[in-house]
């Protein structure tokens, strides 16, 4: 069995990332058609990342809520999240969406931000792993009876 008991510290970055994700994929949608113009993007990017982002931070932010969780999940996560640092990266000098200088710099300050809930949510993972591995390191004990 792979479920975990998140630690504070998986929990709120699981959190932080559902609810930034969720909040920029909000103002992305609402101001889609600005967007575009000021990042030199397609509007049809803008759309398709905004509803990426706010279908996968209403997803994170309600497992952040769980008192356990699957491990493999949260491991998809982690790396899913370094994926779209790396990806943000690459992307700055790419010609699939073409960025102009505003939109280089949105897409490092996203592989930034994306690399601190990688960080936050590795760290809180590996704590979660050790508490399950000294948890069930622990000696059971069973009632004795008296008959």
């Amino acid at each position: 069995m792979s479920s975990i008991q998140p630690s504070p510290l998986l929990t709120f970055g699981l959190r932080l990332d559902g609810v930034l994700s969720f909040v920029a994929a909000a103002i992305s949608l609402a101001t889609a058609h600005l967007l575009q113009v000021a990042v030199g993007t397609s509007l049809a990017a803008v759309h398709a990342v905004a509803v990426f982002a706010l279908v996968y931070g209403v997803l994170i932010g309600y497992a952040s809520t769980r008192a356990a969780l699957d491990a493999r999940l949260v491991w998809a996560v982690v790396i899913g999240n370094a994926g779209w640092a790396i990806g943000s990266v690459v992307l700055t000098n790419s010609n699939w969406i073409a960025p102009n200088g505003l939109g280089q710099a949105v897409l490092l300050g996203q592989a930034a931000l994306v690399t601190l809930f990688v960080v936050l949510q590795y760290l809180g993972l590996k704590r979660s792993l050790r508490k399950r591995l000294e948890t069930s390191a622990r000696p059971h004990t069973t009632a004795t009876s008296n008959y």
